[in-house]
């Protein structure tokens, strides 16, 4: 079963269209919904800028015209004649072209109209749809090449340009807002590829690296691990440790714990953060879970290691920053003379 993101209902898998684009290769929305998108889609600019496009036949210089930009466009690339022109060039009469390239069996004149495909024809429709060829090396390239740099009929341009172009400020200012809501509402809580993950290593901006098999996002982690190591006590990254709770806006998240020390997970935060909603919010879900299963909960703001130790636990290869970070070090601590120290 899916979830159609438009009629909000739970339908076959069978009954979305395939997209090569998405994580699963099906459509966000069910036949019905999309046809219904196309079918409004259609009726709105059946007659929008009709036959504002034109260009020349390159044989007879008559005038074409076209009621599409990219039709335009793509005639204009393969230098496709006029119907007069075309009908003398394959040697039949133009009006029968005409009806043959325009759809003589278009609307109710076709015998398929109001009429829909079974279940196993669909199927067979699916299966036999060969776009093996899409996911080759050389038609990647071809494509690439195609539509890269100048060549993009995006280049140089934002949607939000273009929108600005086509409706003015006002209107491309609503869209947008309207835009970054549904981004917001499609990549929130378990629609997020990173839901029920810990955050992905080199992520965020504090400090981060190894320590040990340990791997650390802050100072204050790091800091905190060095002193339960300095005080023998025993110690794991609570990363594998996912607690679900919901956001203030009512969205399905995951939080991960810092450390579990003993019985007790440990948050590493600083106080100044402690009374944030964000933070208030994962504590009450966090102390819910501890209850559950016997454990306890703290939260934490641990002093930080001088930058000096840090340096010498860097020397020693205790410690590995990662890239940046690493080049950051160098740049600002690599004079730093280092006493050595208890550790």
């Amino acid at each position: 079963m899916r979830l159609c993101k438009t009629c909000n209902s739970h339908k076959c898998t069978s009954e979305f269209y395939k997209n090569k684009s998405s994580k699963d290769g099906l459509s966000l929305h069910c036949r019905d919904c999309s046809n219904s998108k196309q079918k409004l889609w259609s009726e709105k600019y059946k007659n929008k800028n009709k036959h504002e496009f034109i260009r020349n036949c390159p044989t007879c210089d008559e005038t074409i015209h076209y009621t599409q930009k990219s039709r335009r466009n793509n005639a204009e690339k393969t230098k496709s004649l006029c119907w007069s022109c075309a009908s003398k060039k394959r040697g039949i009469p133009e009006s029968f072209l005409k009806n043959h390239i325009k759809g003589c069996f278009s609307g109710e004149k076709n015998p398929f109209y109001g009429k829909k495909h079974t279940e196993e024809t669909r199927k067979k429709i699916r299966e036999n749809g060969n776009t093996e060829h899409t996911k080759t090396k050389e038609f990647r390239e071809k494509i690439s090449k195609a539509t890269k740099g100048n060549k993009n009929p995006m280049f140089g341009k934002s949607v939000y340009s273009v929108w600005i172009k086509k409706y003015g400020s006002e209107k491309a200012d609503q869209l947008m807002a309207d835009l970054r809501q549904k981004q917001s509402a499609n990549s929130s809580g378990k629609n997020n590829n990173m839901y029920g993950r810990p955050s992905p290593k080199g992520s965020g901006n504090g400090w981060s690296g190894w320590y040990g098999d340990f791997y650390f996002r802050s100072l204050k982690e790091l800091s905190y691990a060095v002193e339960l190591d300095n005080q023998k006590i025993q110690w794991v990254s609570a990363e594998k440790i996912k607690i679900g709770y919901k956001n203030y806006d009512g969205a399905d998240r995951t939080y991960c714990p810092d450390f579990l020390v003993e019985n007790c997970l440990i948050e590493i935060k600083p106080k100044r953060l402690w009374e944030s909603m964000s933070v208030k919010i994962k504590q009450k879900f966090a102390i819910d879970y501890c209850e559950k299963n016997n454990l306890s909960y703290k939260l934490i703001d641990p002093p930080m290691l001088s930058m000096e130790i840090i340096k010498e636990l860097r020397d020693l290869g205790k410690i590995k920053f990662i890239d940046r970070y690493e080049e950051k070090f160098k740049q600002r601590y690599e004079s730093i003379q280092v006493t050595p120290s208890f550790i």
